[in-house]
């Protein structure tokens, strides 16, 4: 039973490394495309010469164009990769209470699960379930929680930090140097 469950495990962890190796390549190509300022600009010069645009309309364009791909495009790029790893986490961390669960009990208890995920609840749950301490990961650990604040400041306040109101989180975020803050 030991052995099986180290496979499902090691499964289960082979499935998350190439996630997250799939998720770099994919947001590091969007960066990349958006990045170059040649690339972007040879498109869409090639867009609206195709649709006969005279060369007015065209620069007018491109400066709407500008604005789109470097300062528009960054924010919902991040937005959604934010969104997208931190939803994968609460997935794996979902199939790690049910490993646990069924490995070390010997049954799937389907009490763990609750209907609101929590990812504060689900890392007690595999620290029960497993006799596991997640104390030698406290500043990873708070770096997870800096990015559900981050997280829910996305997806319930539209990336507002002022109508969050949480004068702790807006100090976290201008000390860390993975984080900007803008206006906008």
């Amino acid at each position: 039973m030991t052995n099986l469950f180290y496979n499902e495990l090691q499964q289960s962890h082979s499935y998350l490394n190439e996630y997250i190796k799939d998720l770099k390549d994919y947001f590091y190509d969007l960066q990349e495309m958006r990045s170059d300022p040649q690339v972007q600009a040879v498109w869409e010069y090639s867009r609206l010469k195709r649709a006969d645009n005279s060369d007015d309309v065209i620069q007018e364009q491109l400066g709407k164009v500008h604005f789109k791909y470097f300062m528009r495009y960054p924010h919902l790029i991040n937005s959604t990769m934010i969104l997208l790893v931190y939803s994968f986490l609460e997935g794996y961390l979902e199939d790690l209470v049910s490993i646990c669960s069924i490995h070390f009990t010997e049954k799937k208890d389907n009490r763990l699960q609750g209907k609101k995920i929590n990812i504060e609840r689900l890392k007690w749950q595999i620290e029960e379930l497993s006799k596991c301490n997640f104390g030698a990961y406290k500043k990873e650990w708070k770096m997870i929680n800096l990015y559900r604040e981050v997280r829910n400041c996305i997806l319930h306040y539209n990336s507002n930090i002022t109508r969050m109101n949480k004068k702790t989180f807006r100090l976290h975020l201008e000390q860390n140097t993975e984080f900007e803050i803008t206006e906008s």
